[in-house]
């Protein structure tokens, strides 16, 4: 019943936003009570409920005698809470942000769109009939790229845009694709009326590739930066706080409740994701606009987040209940690195936008000794750090803490594992302490010719502060209640058709969850290797937060060489290059159809007899 509440206030909210032609001050208010009931409703779900991970419903929308089938397990669950965290901190900052921004941004439509989107974006996640989940994917794109491309004085802003539909277009053409072999060949068009997954490897590869390129990763990543960078911050802070967390979504839904695990799919998923972490890690060392050095890092968080799904997937492919049982927990372990990511991620860029307007430039360099003027700021900006390199108290530890034990327990080489969360932890911290001091510590020169000390009213102002502290408490907050773990954990296990063992059994207290009895049958570890394991994944995350600040000046060189080469080079001098030439002979082609008038009618009527004979005929 909240989703049919909620959806009716946005509605109102939407239609309140179109017809108000003066200053809008009750869709934020409309927005923010629908957000409320989805999040209360969410959070209820996951504590008290005792849902299946994937489960079933269906829904009747308000005033149409209409029903669809919805998704309703705690995975689901978790999304929406997700989306509700990031909405209330976006629609919160959004209402000073645009007044403050003073540029060619029309309010009325920014509302109109942001209700809209959000409504769209709660039913992506939601919705089990496949043609509803392509047509609610479309209608975010349209949206979102209205939102990238609403200040008017932004022309780069535009050139983004159209990078970031063409490669959505191209995504969602794959999935659809996928989705057709699908029901045509298996007669499938609800994910509720699936008897067995799906064998077939081509569906299942072209949803994949389709949904990698939803999240951003390695090679399909082009457009990140470049949305990220030029859109206004709500914006940003909602695309990278969730926009990207539908790829992610879409791997792990449909290949739990439509497919079969198949070994291609975990090499594509395993190849991509490490190139993502890397390459990104590294590119993000050498950027200089503080936005798109964020969404550098987004690219590498996705790509560790694939990264753990493909060993997940791995994990299953073992004949073992002990595996079944660690792939559970690494599953549970990465959605909640991706919800704290997300919201660390919304968090650092608020703060970004706070930055950018009070001293009127993105430029690292060009910023330094910031501390001195924004406490409150560097405050927020540590906690952020804090939750993606994944130390205490955030969501980030536990998650961490879970996929290296998971990882560390179901492996035979304990050094390749130890050294790939070494390496992810580690550049992690790099890029964020060289973001905490060229922003806040470094004292530069560039500090006294920015008009800070004018614009202090920013820096201060409530509402934009709350919307930046709001997915940090939310992290925290998460992470101190343990009940949750625990029933995500029953329902994920309830999906793999593993009976449900009482809390005290299984788990010891967050974060030493993957501490497996000895009466399951699993891989026969002796005391001394339990408490390495255990030991190793709890302390290598402080002690390479703190051997990054010794060498995160080398790492950031070799960052500018990587970026330089791989990105100017590969990426814009052959591949951008290229698409140049060709759009620019199909605009040349098309001119010329258009001006040779006989040739258009010719083929119009050509067309039409075609058409006509084809319904004759069949």
């Amino acid at each position: 019943m909240s989703i049919q509440i909620a959806t009716a206030i946005l509605v109102i909210a939407t239609l309140y936003a179109i017809y108000c032609r003066r200053r809008n001050l009750y869709t934020p208010i409309l927005m923010l009570s629908a957000i409320t009931i989805l999040l209360i409703e969410a959070l209820a779900s996951i504590v008290f409920s005792k849902s299946l991970w994937i489960d079933y419903g269906y829904l009747n929308i308000l005033f149409t005698g209409l029903r669809i089938s919805v998704l309703n397990g705690v995975f689901n669950k978790v999304m929406v809470l997700n989306l509700s965290i990031v909405l209330l901190s976006v629609v919160i900052y959004s209402i000073k942000y645009i007044e403050y921004l003073r540029t060619g941004i029309d309010e009325r439509h920014y509302w109109i769109y942001l209700c809209t989107l959000s409504l769209a974006l709660v039913y992506v996640v939601i919705v089990s009939n496949l043609i509803l989940f392509i047509a609610f994917l479309d209608i975010v794109i349209v949206f979102t790229a209205l939102l990238i491309s609403i200040d008017t004085h932004n022309y780069r802003a535009r050139i983004a845009t159209r990078l970031y539909v063409s490669i959505s277009m191209l995504a969602s053409a794959l999935i659809l694709l996928g989705f057709l072999i699908v029901c045509i060949d298996y007669g499938v068009i609800d994910l509720c009326f699936i008897e067995k997954p799906i064998i077939d490897p081509l569906p299942e590869i072209l949803v994949t590739i389709g949904f990698i390129a939803k999240a951003g990763l390695f090679p399909f990543h082009l457009w990140i930066p470049r949305v990220h960078s030029e859109a206004p911050t709500p914006v940003s802070a909602l695309a990278s706080g969730y926009l990207v967390n539908i790829g992610l979504y879409g791997i792990l839904l449909f290949h739990i409740t439509l497919f079969s695990i198949n070994p291609a799919v975990f090499y594509i998923l395993l190849v991509s994701s490490t190139s993502s972490m890397l390459y990104a890690s590294l590119a993000a060392l050498a950027q200089r606009d503080l936005k798109k050095f964020i969404a550098y890092t987004t690219i590498a968080h996705n790509g560790y987040t694939v990264f753990c799904i493909a060993l997940s997937m791995h994990m299953l492919l073992e004949p073992s209940i002990g595996y079944s049982v660690m792939a559970s927990i690494l599953v549970l372990s990465t959605v909640m690195y991706m919800l704290n990511h997300s919201l660390a991620k919304v968090s650092l860029f608020n703060i970004a936008g706070l930055i950018t307007l009070a001293i009127g430039t993105r430029d690292i360099d060009k910023m330094g000794g910031l501390r001195k003027f924004t406490k409150p700021l560097y405050f927020l900006a540590i906690l952020s750090t804090i939750a993606l390199i994944g130390l205490p108290p955030s969501l980030g530890y536990i998650a961490k803490s879970l996929i290296h034990s998971s990882i560390l327990k179901t492996s035979l080489s304990f050094l390749a594992d130890l050294s790939l969360a070494t390496l992810v932890s580690f550049l992690t911290a790099t890029y964020m302490v060289k973001l905490l001091y060229r922003v806040f510590i470094l004292e530069t020169e560039y500090i006294r010719l920015h008009p800070i000390v004018e614009r202090q009213d920013v820096l201060t102002n409530k509402h934009l502060l709350l919307g930046s502290i709001t997915p940090l408490t939310a992290s925290i907050s998460l992470a101190l209640y343990s009940s949750i773990l625990v029933n995500m954990l029953n329902s994920i296990l309830h999906t793999v058709d593993i009976q449900v063992i009482k809390a005290g059994e299984l788990l010891w207290t967050t974060p030493l969850l993957a501490i497996i009895k000895p009466n399951i049958p699993f891989i026969q570890l002796s005391l001394y290797e339990e408490i390495f394991i255990v030991t190793l994944s709890l302390t290598i995350v402080p002690l390479v937060t703190l051997s990054s600040l010794w060498l995160w000046h080398y790492l950031e060189y070799i960052g500018h060489i990587i970026y330089n080469k791989i990105n100017k080079i590969v990426y814009e001098k052959h591949l951008l290059e290229r698409i140049y030439v060709v759009k620019e002979q199909v605009l040349h082609y098309i001119e010329c159809f258009e001006e040779n008038y006989g040739l258009p009618i010719a083929v119009s009527i050509v067309v039409l007899l075609l058409v006509i004979l084809l319904i004759m005929f069949l």
